[in-house]
């Protein structure tokens, strides 16, 4: 990953005095050709126009020609490993042309086994201002079999630093190759392989090596005004037969620790005996660490500069100096006033030394150190050194941000960094094609133009230094007629119930400051200085009056409102073997039933194992019971967060054990909420299965039809008894089908007991699914996976007892029911004015499912019965089934969950002897998928 740059001046064409011609200036349409993969349009089948450039280097530079310019977008993320097959023609190259800013430069990476980027077989080529970056298996730069090739204003990197090969790697066969004025950031340094003459390496920054800096096997070669600091291994060294070479101006400290695999030497500057003739070494400034030789000569290791001029008679100018680097200036191994070995004492007639420093600053006359007599300013190392630094350019207008009505007065601050005691002059452009030249660090500008302006400053001093500030902070001028407009959008994020609003949208004449969110859901609004990606989780389904203000730095304020309707994804059904979640009258703790008015928390889903329940699963299917009850209560279950509903799921007298099925939507953390009417009671929750989006299989009503009733053939269920019940396959449920909807009841018990019904070769769980009282008929609803051979069994803890297994659906791959959960909401209290209980043999219809389900998913409650009866639910304008779904008594209040099909959003409810109170509330429904 590329580290931060900062920002640095253009940097001028080096071409000619690195030994290339300079390119010829193209004025026809096509002497550039454009590349930017995140433009709103483009194509590697086209020309590479401005309006519809390449979407790929590698496309582009396969179609570039000799004077033409393939210029990268800045900061284009390419994504790409690029291969340079075309050449250019002596004095006409082919340019590839990035950006000379470094935090700007297009990036391209080592992909599929391949550099970064590789030039095989090319001459008369130029890649200019591009970020390159290595993987574990390729290094980033590969120059292969080319000739007159420059690499200049590179940023190169390796990710990870274990990668495999050079930093840049020079091979093959060629000559007149240049990489100069570029950054290698720990890399495995610059390899030069023995068959390619006259290469030029210079200007080069190379701090923290990783495998020894430069090393060169090959004749002819300049190494000038490098910086190498700190690396492990060597620092410069000529390999094998590297003769005519010249190392000059260069600075080399703390570089070597260790031999290199190369085999270069241990030493800041390494010449084998076989590169010796007619090379030259001077002006360069080595400093070793300690143990280590600041030179290897021939094979022979020379502690310091004294010894290496005896033996070498080379290294006149040369000095032995610890450099002390500035590295707060943000970017590079800088010098400093101090370094006073390295200025002004470079060789300026050295071959290959570049008219500009890596950050585009030519020699300048630091005050503080006297000038040669021969007016020499030529600094040595990467770097020149100036005392401006650094320039910022900030903004203000009638509030603290530069933004305004036109005409709009905008007030500049300039802030430099300046180690030099030299007059300054600024030269502001105010981005609208005016500028102003003085020598305040402070002015004023009149916009008089809608629009978005980038102003910078230009400050030079006395002696040559000159410095840009970055264009960071913009100027931003509304039309005089301007008003605040607040606006938003809001969508769906990552889980059910949970969107997100941006509303980076809103506009006006000032900076808008604050945004208020009002959900209107209950919760507290959101305050927020930016309005963007602000998060926020209903508490249900609905439809909500979502209100944005804003208020901008005048203080004005506007608002506007957005419905926004949010509802759960459809979800396909997972059968679990009955699994315990939840039994307060077990725990670490002791016992601790619920008390009245008390909610506890139940973690549903994000456990471990084959019966786990998923995080983002929406909604969780439990068998609830409560048990040893104080009080007439309920519980209900509801989706944690949100305000407890009306709806009841469990209705129980003191001392009664009721169970119930109940289907609750889960929150995001997977857990659901129990809450407690009166007195207190003890809980125990089973889950039976979950519904998830895009999982499990869907559903399928069918007609209600009974598969078992045990008095018909007078077989009751024993003590631990099991009974095996085949289900798929029969009657209308299919072969395939995976789980069954189904109503259990329990009659003519002759002890307390409950029964427990799970899948065919599955462990007995321990759960329980009906309980009930010798003598009582209870029924529950039961949703069982669909065992060995298409069986479910049943089992009878103590006593004996008849069973009656009603079938209401099934769950198949091929059923297309998907299933929508809601927060628990109350369609029907018959208690209510207005109503009245059902009669003997009397039906009641009830609404209010939506229009499109197929079936609904309610909690059932019969209330004050006054005979032993039972109530069958069944879509409206349907024949009643003969089966039912809740068994009661006399005087008790009973609940079950129903599926049920419905018609056109409704169903009927109907009663067979006696009266009795009925409460429905809706859980979910399913959709025809």
């Amino acid at each position: 990953m590329r580290t931060n740059r900062a920002s640095v001046l253009s940097v001028a064409c080096i071409t000619g005095i690195l030994g290339l011609a300079v390119p010829a200036s193209a004025s026809a349409a096509d002497a550039t050709i454009y590349v930017n993969p995140v433009a709103a349009r483009c194509s590697d089948s086209g020309t590479g126009t401005q309006a519809l450039p390449f979407c790929t280097l590698t496309a582009a530079a396969d179609s570039a020609q000799p004077d033409q310019t393939v210029q990268v977008a800045p900061g284009a993320p390419l994504n790409e490993a690029v291969r340079i097959t075309k050449s250019g023609l002596p004095g006409h190259p082919i340019t590839i042309k990035g950006s000379d800013d470094f935090p700007s430069q297009p990036e391209i990476d080592a992909v599929g086994g391949q550099p970064a980027l590789t030039l095989s077989g090319v001459h008369d080529v130029v890649i200019d201002g591009l970020y390159a970056s290595g993987s574990a298996t390729s290094g980033p730069i590969v120059v292969k079999d080319s000739s007159r090739v420059l690499l200049d204003h590179l940023d190169v990197g390796e990710a990870p630093q274990s990668s495999a090969g050079a930093g840049v790697l020079i091979t093959g066969q060629g000559d007149h190759v240049t990489l100069s004025r570029s950054y290698l950031e720990a890399t495995h340094g610059i390899v030069v392989d023995p068959l390619v003459g006259n290469t030029t390496i210079a200007g080069n920054d190379l701090p923290g090596s990783l495998a020894g800096a430069i090393h060169v096997a090959a004749p002819g070669a300049v190494v000038t005004n490098n910086t190498v600091s700190a690396g492990t291994g060597p620092g410069i060294s000529l390999l094998g037969a590297a003769t005519d070479a010249t190392v000059e101006n260069n600075i080399v400290v703390d570089a070597t620790s260790a031999p290199s695999s190369t085999g270069s030497p241990d030493a800041q500057i390494a010449v084998s005996a076989g590169s010796v003739t007619r090379t030259k070494v001077d002006y360069n400034i080595v400093h070793a660490p300690a143990g280590h030789p600041d030179y290897n000569w021939a094979g022979t290791a020379l502690a310091g500069v004294a010894d290496f001029r005896a033996t070498s008679q080379q290294g006149a100018h040369d000095v032995d100096s610890a450099i002390v680097f500035d590295r707060t200036v943000l970017f590079g191994d800088r010098l400093t006033d101090a370094d006073t070995a390295a200025l002004k004492s470079a060789d300026p007639n050295a071959p290959g030394v570049p008219a500009t420093d890596l950050l585009g600053y030519g020699p300048t006359d630091d005050p503080k150190v006297p000038t040669p007599a021969d007016g020499n300013l030529l600094d040595r190392g990467a770097y020149q050194l100036q005392g401006l630094k650094r320039a910022e350019l900030s903004a203000t207008g009638r509030y603290r941000t530069p933004q305004g009505p036109a005409p709009f007065t905008a007030t500049f601050s300039a802030t430099v960094t300046n180690d030099w005691p030299t007059k300054l002059t600024y030269t502001y452009d105010f981005g609208d094609g005016t500028t102003q030249t003085g020598d305040q660090p402070t002015t004023t500008h009149v916009y008089g133009t809608p629009g978005k302006y980038h102003p910078t400053v230009t400050v030079t001093d006395g002696v040559g230094g000159k410095v840009t500030s970055e264009p960071y902070q913009d100027v931003t001028v509304a039309p005089a007629d301007a008003t605040l407009q607040p606006s938003f959008t809001v969508k769906p994020w990552s889980s059910p119930m949970r969107y997100n609003l941006d509303a980076s949208a809103s506009s006006g004449p000032y900076k808008i400051t604050t945004y208020v969110i009002d959900w209107n859901d209950g919760s507290t609004p959101t305050t927020d200085s930016s309005g963007v990606f602000l998060q926020h989780t209903f508490p249900q389904p609905g439809t909500y009056a979502v209100t944005l203000t804003v208020t901008d730095e005048s203080g004005a304020k506007a608002t506007t409102v957005q419905q926004v309707t949010t509802a759960y994804d459809p979800a396909g059904y997972v059968a679990l073997t009955p699994t315990r979640i939840l039994d307060t009258r077990w725990s670490a703790s002791g016992p601790a039933p619920l008390g009245p008015g008390a909610t506890t928390v139940v973690q549903a889903a994000g456990g471990s194992g084959p019966n786990a329940v998923p995080i983002g699963a929406t909604a969780v299917v439990v068998n609830l019971t409560a048990t040893q009850g104080t009080d007439d209560s309920f519980l209900t279950a509801f989706p944690t967060g949100t305000k407890v509903p009306t709806a009841s799921n469990v209705n129980f007298k003191p001392g009664q054990d009721v169970s119930n099925v109940v289907t609750i939507p889960m929150t995001a953390d997977g857990t659901i909420s129990l809450y407690n009417h009166v007195g207190t009671v003890h809980v125990v929750a089973d889950v039976l299965g979950y519904y998830k989006p895009a999982a499990g299989s869907n559903y399928t009503p069918a007609t209600p039809t009974r598969l078992l009733d045990t008095r018909t053939t007078n077989s009751p269920l024993g003590q631990f008894g099991v009974r095996s019940l085949q289900v798929a396959g029969a009657s209308a449920i299919p072969a395939n089908a995976t789980a069954v909807a189904l109503n259990v009841t329990a009659t003519e018990g002759t002890a307390d007991s409950f029964l427990t019904v799970y899948p065919t070769g599955a462990q007995l769980p321990n759960a329980s699914n009906v309980n009930f009282k010798a003598g009582t008929d209870t029924g529950n609803q039961v949703i069982v996976p669909v065992g060995q051979g298409g069986s479910i069994d049943i089992y009878n803890h103590i006593g004996s007892v008849h069973a009656v297994v009603d079938v209401f659906g099934y769950y198949s791959p091929d059923s297309k029911g998907k299933f929508i959960p809601v927060s628990p909401q109350r369609l029907m209290d018959t208690r209510q004015p207005g109503r009245h209980a059902l009669t003997p043999n009397s039906s009641i219809s009830v609404g209010g499912v939506p229009a499109n389900a197929t079936a609904a998913v309610l909690n059932v409650t019969a209330v004050d019965g006054t005979a032993d009866s039972f109530l069958t639910v069944h879509a409206t304008t349907t024949p009643r089934p003969a089966t039912s779904n809740l068994n009661f008594g006399p005087g008790r209040t009973i609940p079950n969950q129903v599926i049920t099909p419905v018609s056109n959003g409704s169903f009927d409810v109907y009663n067979h002897v006696g009266t009795t109170n009925v409460i429905t509330d809706l859980f979910g429904y399913f959709t025809a998928g």
